[in-house]
């Protein structure tokens, strides 16, 4: 896959933040994660069967159809365990392509961050604009106190292995305390915890990443993830003799958000 450097013009992230409309053409996932967009990308209708989209006007509620499809699987089934309704978080841009804050990644349209919490009036009626401006969005983990906050229920578990448990679906990223609770658990189907990876950050949401879709020629996929459980590696992610190693790794990451990577050729057919 060839990689251009964006021009001063479309090295600017703007280019695809401030895209309106998604492009034309079949549905097709472009280059990774973290440096791609997508083809003919869907939108998420705002309100649907089990979901209600969160912070609309951020116009993140893009993605490729298969996201879509998974996201709507997801709140009919959650709704019907009575686990729902999901509060859906971003997923891309119109085209895909870098956003100017809040992600590395989400480029590609094959990302989605989904809340833990929800409040009790979104089982009763869809959330108003406002609501759905204004609500905040709460942690069930205190990863600094190494605590569960009030609002962590059985809710959480329920999404997390749902998520997982769709083959479509490549990982769920949640925090690393998140992941132990759920290494904790029993009598769980714990050939999905291979699936659930820990990651910095996602106290109050999961990220649901999915494979590279059927016909998504140049979709780079992510390394698969290990075979074994991966319960052992969280005494890096929680031990204190880590924390340095912890911070050095977090900053890095950090440092990719809100950046312009170099992208797959047949990104610049979407923004000429």
């Amino acid at each position: 896959m060839f990689l251009w450097a964006p021009s001063e013009a479309l090295a600017k992230r703007t280019v695809w933040s401030e895209a309106v409309e998604p492009s034309g053409g079949s549905a097709s996932a472009i280059g990774s994660y973290t440096a791609g967009c997508v083809r003919g990308a869907k939108k998420l209708a705002l309100s649907g069967t089990g979901y209600q989209v969160m912070r609309p006007k951020r116009k993140r509620y893009y993605g490729h159809p298969a996201l879509l499809s998974v996201i709507q699987d997801l709140g009919k089934a959650l709704l019907a365990a009575k686990h729902g309704p999901i509060l859906v978080g971003d997923l891309g841009q119109a085209k895909g392509g870098p956003s100017p804050r809040g992600h590395a990644s989400h480029q590609s349209g094959l990302d989605v961050d989904i809340w833990f919490w929800h409040p009790k009036v979104a089982e009763k009626r869809r959330l108003t604009r406002r609501e759905r401006r204004r609500i905040p969005n709460h942690r069930v983990v205190d990863p600094k106190k190494l605590k569960y906050t009030k609002y962590w229920s059985d809710d959480v578990p329920a999404m997390i292995f749902a998520a997982a448990a769709d083959s479509r679906v490549s990982r769920v990223l949640v925090n690393p305390l998140i992941k132990k609770r759920l290494c904790e658990t029993k009598g769980i189907d714990r050939t999905l915890l291979r699936k659930i990876r820990p990651w910095y950050g996602h106290a109050d949401h999961m990220h649901v990443r999915l494979h590279c879709p059927k016909g998504s020629k140049h979709c780079v996929p992510q390394d698969a993830v290990p075979e074994d459980d991966g319960c052992d590696d969280l005494d890096w992610w929680l031990s204190p003799k880590a924390r340095n190693d912890r911070k050095k790794g977090k900053k890095a990451y950090l440092s990719n958000v809100g950046a312009v990577p170099l992208l797959p050729e047949q990104c610049q057919e979407l923004v000429r």
